[in-house]
């Protein structure tokens, strides 16, 4: 579980930002050495006579865990061989980018088969990405949006809680309240019986926002923790840095899910 929390915290340095504000009872640093990372073995790749497509940590099948390590390679945290680069290359345009992590994750849930279809056009639409982000008020160009749906997803895998975000412009005439809870009903999100989660829902119109939380949710997030989640990432918010601001709330949802 530490890996996830600390590719999200490298990924929010780089950026500038400190979503390190506000966390409680854990001891970040530790988490930015040794076993906190992930590393790509090479050494043997040569006596590996097996090899698919988006596996680039060697295990022959395709997992979030290789999504992940593509999308470290992506921003330069992780170095590929050349053989691993030619694995993590799965749409085929000679570079390792989000767009192959994004690939690779679709392969890992069951939603791409690599060996038939390697290149997303426009045109299809991301389930995945419907599910776990919905930017109905167009907040993220589609590299953003790429990670945020992979961070969304190895946070539901690692902890069995999903994350949902939602942009919009409306509240369709009910409260901010009303409109995050019937949101997340709804669409059927959250897991087990008790379908543990959380939504945010960002209204440009009302410039507010609400997080809404259930099951396991509830009690994880409760309202002061919520309150120094918003004083994390609202700054960026107002600034109009809106993923830096996702990128700052996950942080800090996922540092209460670690504790």
């Amino acid at each position: 579980m530490k890996k996830l929390l600390a590719l999200l915290l490298i990924v929010a340095v780089m950026m500038g930002i400190s979503p390190l504000s506000g966390f409680v009872g854990i001891d970040f640093s530790a988490l930015l050495t040794g076993s906190g990372f992930c590393t790509v073995a090479g050494a043997k790749d040569a006596e590996k006579k097996e090899t698919v497509m988006g596996d680039v940590d060697g295990d022959k099948k395709v997992s979030s865990a290789d999504a992940r390590l593509v999308l470290r390679a992506s921003v330069g945290l992780e170095t590929f061989t050349a053989a691993k680069k030619a694995l993590a290359d799965v749409d085929y345009d000679g570079k390792i980018t989000s767009a192959d992590a994004r690939l690779v994750l679709r392969a890992a849930v069951g939603l791409e088969t690599l060996s038939e279809r390697q290149i997303i056009d426009g045109s299809d639409e991301n389930q995945f990405a419907e599910r776990l982000l919905t930017d109905d008020a167009d907040l993220f160009v589609d590299e953003e949006r790429d990670k945020l749906i992979l961070l969304l997803h190895s946070i539901k895998e690692e902890y069995s809680f999903e994350v949902v975000i939602h942009t919009t412009n409306t509240y369709n005439g009910q409260s901010s309240m009303q409109y995050a809870d019937d949101y997340y009903d709804n669409n059927g999100y959250g897991c087990g019986e008790n379908h543990d989660g959380c939504i945010l829902v960002i209204n440009m119109e009302a410039r507010e926002w609400w997080l809404s939380t259930r099951g396991y949710g509830i009690t994880v997030l409760n309202d002061s923790r919520i309150q120094k989640i918003g004083e994390c990432f609202t700054p960026y918010l107002t600034h109009s840095e809106y993923y830096k601001a996702m990128i700052a709330f996950l942080s800090q949802v996922e540092s209460y899910l670690l504790s």
